[in-house]
């Protein structure tokens, strides 16, 4: 099923805290990164993520350091990106625009992506197959380091 309101190449992205979300000594994601969330008012296990082709990069910056907490190793870092042809190839993942209110911000460019099983939660002992599964997903996500004026790609290309 493909949502009809994605382009898909289009990139969706989500903000890297170091070292919550990556390991500063192999620059590979952790699996946290893809922690899906479960929505009490949908009922639906979701991964916050934005549209990259219509958020401007200097919205992501902020919110990201914004959202920064270092007592929890939330230091921000960049972003993850990964685009919908990728997302939509892993079984019962499918993103959703869904636009929220960000305390005083209005992003209007969130989507979630939903896993329609419930099963990509990370730190929960799994079977091998939805391990496989968590593996696949985070390997479609490409992390950039943010330096300031530019992004620099700190990983392999995504699996695919």
């Amino acid at each position: 099923m493909k949502p009809f309101w994605f382009n898909e190449n289009e990139r969706i992205v989500r903000i890297i805290y170091s070292d919550k979300h990556i390991n500063p000594k192999t620059n590979k994601l952790r699996s946290n990164f893809i922690y899906f969330r479960l929505n009490l008012k949908s009922q639906k296990y979701e991964l916050s993520c934005s549209r990259f082709e219509f958020e401007s990069i200097s919205f992501l910056r902020s919110f990201g350091k914004e959202t920064e907490d270092s007592k929890f190793g939330r230091i921000y870092y960049g972003l993850g990106c990964s685009n919908i042809k990728s997302i939509l190839s892993q079984k019962n993942c499918i993103p959703f625009y869904s636009p929220i209110l960000l305390g005083n911000r209005i992003n209007l460019f969130h989507t979630d992506i939903y896993d329609k099983l419930g099963t990509l939660i990370s730190g929960e002992a799994d079977n091998a197959i939805n391990n496989h599964r968590k593996d696949q997903f985070l390997g479609i996500w490409c992390p950039y380091k943010d330096n300031g004026n530019s992004f620099t790609k700190e990983v392999i290309t995504p699996y695919i």
